[in-house]
């Protein structure tokens, strides 16, 4: 994931890109290996959904919301960017608290 960071952020952005796309692509990254990777679910991983997928809805946000206008404006695509990250990280809270009270009843009806 870091690399496509790298490579999206260079193509839009010079050295400043580069190293702002790949910081975004490896925390994506390091978000879905964090999630997918535990076997034993701790609070943590309401956080990390929330991270990982406001960075992911930062993405898609502004290539949707930045492509509705022909001509956007910055304030118009820091509002997509920061509206879409909000709902991304709400909707990954909200993922990730399911994941983890799945898991904690799933530990206490097995007795273990």
């Amino acid at each position: 994931m870091g690399l496509v960071g790298f490579l999206i952020g260079g193509k839009g952005g010079g050295i400043e890109g580069i190293w702002l796309g790949s910081v975004w692509g490896a925390g994506i990254g390091y978000g879905f290996g964090s999630i997918f990777d535990q076997n034993s679910p701790t609070k943590r991983i309401v956080a990390y959904w929330s991270v990982t997928l406001a960075l992911v809805a930062l993405f898609f946000g502004l290539l949707i919301g930045g492509g509705a206008k022909p001509n956007p404006s910055s304030a118009y695509l820091t509002w997509v960017g920061v509206s879409s990250s909000l709902t991304g990280a709400l909707l990954g809270s909200a993922i990730g608290a399911a994941q983890f009270a799945r898991h904690k009843r799933k530990l206490q009806g097995s007795g273990a």
